[in-house]
């Protein structure tokens, strides 16, 4: 069973996935390689899965609203969380986390919609100044034209996290 999954209790029933939003501290990253790409690792599988939000809050600069936003994305082969860039100046999702729900924008709003509430709660932000109607939130979930954010650089560095090493709280935990 894939992480973030549970087994419904009846087969007639569909699968729940589990998101957890967390927030991470400790990460002592240099400042000229904040903006890198990052990997979890040394997570227990019960504390961060694939689809999960990730705030590293050493990443938030002032230079955008979101650059310390961050999805868990599909395990590596050698078990690590890749952490998935959204976008410095908004919230929008990598594809494989789009993947991970499906293309449907209304999916996508129902899976994240919580979520991102949150986020914005912890970073002080105004969700009405960004979306002022459930319609506005749909689109913009639904939105695709980020070329980086739809495909991530696979080349440079990474900065390599350890779990235990990071002060972490899990903000919001939901199932949908």
């Amino acid at each position: 069973m894939a992480p973030g999954k549970e087994s419904a209790s009846s087969c007639s029933e569909s699968t729940k996935t589990t998101v957890r939003v967390h927030s991470f501290e400790g990460t002592n990253v240099p400042v000229e390689e904040l903006l890198g790409r990052y990997e979890l690792r040394d997570a227990p599988k019960s504390s961060v899965a694939p689809g999960d939000v990730v705030l590293l809050l050493e990443c938030m600069t002032g230079g955008g609203d979101f650059e310390g936003l961050f999805f868990a994305g599909p395990l590596t082969a050698d078990g690590h969380l890749p952490l998935l860039v959204s976008d410095a100046e908004f919230v929008d999702f990598p594809s494989p986390i789009r993947q991970l729900v499906t293309e449907n924008a209304s999916n996508m709003l129902t899976a994240y919609r919580p979520a991102i509430i949150r986020v914005f709660e912890e970073l002080d932000l105004d969700i009405d100044d960004w979306y002022e109607n459930p319609n506005d939130m749909a689109a913009a979930f639904n939105n695709v034209d980020d070329a980086a954010v739809q495909n991530p650089p696979q080349d440079g560095p990474v900065n390599s996290l350890s779990f235990p090493d990071l002060q972490h709280v899990v903000l919001l935990e939901y199932t949908y």
